[in-house]
Formats: C-alpha cells, sequence, structure tokens
C-alpha cells in the first residue's frame, strides 16, 4: 500500500514541479518515504505502528508562500480515503509550519505536533472550492 501512495505522491511531484524522474521513494522497510529535489524536502511515515496515520515529519519548499504546501495537502485530501488514512500529523513544526498548519486546520496537540482528521481536511478544501466558483 504504501508503494501505490509512493507512486500517486510521485505523478503529484512530478506533474507540478515537471521532473522527468520521480522525486519520491520508500525506504527503511516500506515505513517512510521521501521526497527531495532543489524545490523541495519532503518526509511521511506512512500508517506508523499499523496506525490509520500519514505523518509529516518534514515539509520544505525552496519557495515559500507560494501555496505549495496548500497544493499538497490538497493533493493528500485527495487521497487519504484511498489509503484508510484518518489521522494526519504535522511533527516537530517550526514557526513557519505551525502557521501553516494553523491556517490549514490542524490542532495543536503538544510537544511540537499537529494533527487533522481527514474529514476535517477533505472538508476544509470542499468549503474553498465551493466558495471559489461562487
Amino acid at each position: 500500500m504504501i508503494e501505490q501512495f509512493c507512486n500517486e505522491l510521485n505523478g503529484y511531484l512530478q506533474k507540478t514541479y515537471s521532473y522527468k524522474r520521480p522525486p519520491a521513494y520508500c525506504c527503511n522497510n516500506n515505513k517512510t518515504i521521501n521526497a527531495f529535489r532543489s524545490k523541495f524536502d519532503l518526509y511521511f511515515r506512512y500508517k506508523p505502528g499499523d496506525e490509520n496515520k500519514l505523518v509529516i515529519a518534514r515539509i520544505g519548499f525552496k519557495e515559500q508562500n507560494k501555496g505549495h504546501g496548500t497544493r499538497l495537502l490538497k493533493f493528500i485530501s485527495e487521497i487519504v480515503e484511498l489509503h484508510d488514512i484518518e489521522i494526519i500529523t504535522l511533527e516537530c513544526v517550526n514557526k513557519n509550519s505551525f502557521s501553516f498548519g494553523i491556517k490549514m486546520g490542524f490542532t495543536d496537540i503538544g510537544k511540537g505536533n499537529m494533527m487533522i482528521s481527514s474529514k476535517e481536511l477533505i472538508d476544509k478544501f470542499q468549503i474553498k472550492e465551493s466558495t471559489s466558483k461562487h
């Protein structure tokens, strides 16, 4: 299942950033996904401990405040149900990622971590789309 998630992430990243070769790969015995190129640095833990959770352990973009993180979360919101992911967490947030998390509807759960349910994330983007169409 992680391989499928990684393939979908590669499709998104290749299309969004015009890369020919896939930037994301599974590592740590198929428990994590690392995606690194000059424009981004991403690291995910996929369903750690067999929980229905996606941990975004690192989210970084060369260009900030350009909508890259929002588009990534929108992509994730479109595939979480296919992967039976119920919770998305941001781990060890810094000042920028904390502000981003609050803007995206994440809740501070302490120790530098934030979370949002998949349903809340999906709803956030559906509401955003419906208000932008009117």
